[in-house]
């Protein structure tokens, strides 16, 4: 596995000196320190107190650049859902528990794509998940998966073996209706063909 390129940060000179510290006892074959988060797969900031110009500012360095961010608090802020999406965050570690090692694994994980997170802030963004669902899609015949009610029946059909013209006699549509929307649904969902279309849905369990 190769070292990870990290740029450490922090909110004040000597926090940021001691993060440094930490993480070159893991070089280089762990990871490798780099100047900007330009350069950077993963940001490590640390603070103390996250203050609202903290996120502000990893906000503008998310929209500059597309490192993914682990965060080391001292105190776990009210982070939500729109802060994980616009600063690019997947890992959150307290900062009196994070050392060399702890941050290196939060690392890994982020540069793969993966989150880690305390519980007490996962039990809070899944309560956050299902405001969403219940309060702003679903009132707007969405769902988290971005489709609404139709196209959740259409890939029902077509896991069951139906075709396009079956499916548009069952549904009372033209074929052309249906196959915009399979076109639809695959491009949501980031499926090659039907088939993959239908995986994803049944591991969402959406029917």
């Amino acid at each position: 596995m190769s070292a990870v390129l990290v740029h450490p940060q922090a909110s004040d000179r000597l926090t940021t000196k001691g993060l440094e510290a930490e993480l070159r006892r893991l070089e280089p074959a762990e990871v490798s320190l780099v100047e900007s988060a330009a350069q950077a797969e993963v940001v490590v900031h640390a603070s103390h107190v996250l203050s609202g110009g903290d996120l502000c500012l990893l906000r503008a360095e998310a929209e500059r650049h597309r490192a993914r961010l682990v965060l080391v608090a001292g105190r776990i802020p009210g982070i939500g859902l729109s802060d994980l999406v616009t600063c690019r965050i997947h890992a959150v570690l307290r900062l009196a528990e994070a050392d060399g090692e702890t941050i290196l694994g939060a690392a890994r994980a982020a540069r793969q794509g993966d989150g880690v997170f305390p519980p007490s802030l996962q039990g809070s963004l899944v309560a956050q998940l299902s405001h969403l669902q219940e309060e702003v899609l679903r009132r707007a015949g969405h769902d988290l998966s971005g489709l609404n009610p139709r196209d959740v029946e259409v890939l029902r059909l077509i896991s069951e073996g139906f075709g396009t013209r079956a499916i548009a006699h069952k549904l009372a549509y033209s074929e052309r209706t249906v196959k915009n929307a399979v076109q639809s649904i695959t491009m949501q969902l980031g499926a090659r063909n039907r088939a993959q279309a239908v995986a994803h849905a049944v591991r969402e369990g959406l029917f």
